[in-house]
């Protein structure tokens, strides 16, 4: 009797250990992602034109100004905390884009988690990676780098406020995308009286999530559309074409968004007013290179510069990682990035605003969370093996490195940004 008392008052502990756990787990990192948000937002808010954010809280000031920014997602939520709270515009700018980013260190989380499947990382490690995967920057080579951001691009820009605050969008958008795409066409779940589809609610989701996504940043929209249009087709070329009418009901959560979409076209490039540029101000062009050359001396140096971990991390796992559907989607959401980045210019008062490039920029962070939850994963399921083999210490150790001097150029960086910020971020 004593046995079972004491066995139960064990099992008692480990659950609550384990509950301690994942509260220090899913606060300490989206906490410290907060703070490392705000301080850097706040110091830009500072300086005028130091940086996007300062136009853009300009246009947070009252409701009828957010009204008039066709990507007004980020705007509303600053005008609500600065309508809401005695602060001031620059704080409520910061809080705004910290909470979006403290939101994306979760969703990091919880997609580390999952990926573990009940294999525990530690808090420390799981949080450390959520914390990496959000700060990493592009490598540094001083001979190279004229501009640390300028021509590399980063997977995590710390200037523009509206690519925060769409990234957890993003992030759970491709999650439940790949989710949505191995459900059982015929599972329910009962909601009250009623059984509703699983994939009705997937679709409700993905419809309301994209739909906000595409209201605070479309660039996401942008390489998640023909990346999601290319899996589409090669499954209906798959069907022979009898599957066409299930694959178009499939996707139908996409035209609130389209719709969307189309009115930020209309209003930016034909008709004009607003925030935006006037009428015929600016149109779109194809020239090949100009915007992702805009600042680089070598197109793809500075790729291989912003993306050596998740290239090695490809490279070396390929085997198992192309199998893998999140991975795919995520995959082909950075082919199609590079794409447009590298084909379509803005002309006009617009050109050298590179707005191009957002697409590329938001596609690689999500690249490089999947892969630093990727490599976490393999970390942690053969850590026993990595200690008694010198390919495998190699093979870890080599991403390792190069996952170090991201993170390392990175906080330099920003570190550089809060003590004496010039210029171009």
């Amino acid at each position: 009797m004593r046995k079972e008392a004491d066995g139960k008052a064990a099992g008692e502990e480990r659950e609550m250990d384990g509950k301690k756990r994942r509260i220090a787990l899913y606060t300490a990192a989206p906490a410290l992602i907060f703070m490392i948000t705000w301080a850097i937002f706040y110091k830009q808010t500072m300086l005028p034109k130091s940086s996007d954010i300062v136009a853009h809280m300009e246009h947070a000031l009252s409701l009828d100004m957010v009204l008039e920014v066709t990507h007004c997602g980020w705007h509303f939520v600053c005008w609500l905390f600065y309508a809401c709270l005695p602060i001031s515009i620059q704080a409520a700018a910061s809080m705004a884009t910290a909470l979006f980013n403290a939101a994306s260190a979760v969703l990091v989380i919880w997609l580390l988690e999952r990926y573990l499947k009940g294999r525990p990382a530690g808090a420390w490690l799981s949080g450390t990676a959520a914390v990496i995967a959000l700060t990493a920057g592009p490598l540094y080579l001083r001979f190279y780098n004229s501009s640390y951001y300028l021509g590399q691009g980063s997977p995590n820009p710390w200037h523009n406020p509206t690519s925060t605050a769409v990234r957890p969008f993003m992030i759970l958008i491709t999650i439940l995308t790949a989710d949505y795409w191995a459900l059982d066409k015929t599972a329910a779940v009962r909601m009250g009286k009623r059984a509703v589809k699983k994939t009705t609610l997937y679709q409700l989701a993905l419809m309301v999530l994209l739909f906000l996504s595409t209201i605070t940043k479309p660039s996401f929209l942008m390489v998640y559309l023909p990346a999601c249009g290319l899996i589409a087709l090669a499954r209906l070329i798959a069907g022979k074409g009898k599957n066409f009418v299930s694959l178009l009901i499939q996707h139908l959560y996409f035209i609130p968004s389209l719709l969307v979409f189309l009115w930020q076209y209309l209003k930016i490039y034909i008709l004009g007013g607003g925030v935006a540029s006037q009428a015929g101000e600016t149109g779109i062009a194809i020239d090949f290179f100009k915007v992702a050359g805009m600042y680089a001396p070598s197109v793809l140096f500075s790729l291989i510069l912003k993306m050596a971990f998740p290239f090695l991390v490809i490279l070396l796992w390929r085997k198992v990682i192309f199998k893998d559907r999140l991975f795919q989607l995520t995959f082909l959401q950075f082919i199609m990035g590079l794409l447009i980045t590298w084909t379509f210019v803005e002309t006009g008062k617009r050109a050298s605003h590179g707005n191009f490039g957002w697409g590329n920029i938001l596609a690689s962070s999500m690249l490089w969370i999947f892969c630093v939850v990727f490599y976490v994963r393999e970390l942690t399921q053969n850590r026993e093996a990595i200690g008694k083999s010198v390919g495998l210490k190699i093979k870890f150790g080599v991403p390792g490195a190069v996952l170090l001097w991201h993170f390392l150029a990175g906080a330099a960086y920003y570190w550089q940004v809060l003590h004496n910020m010039s210029g171009q971020l």
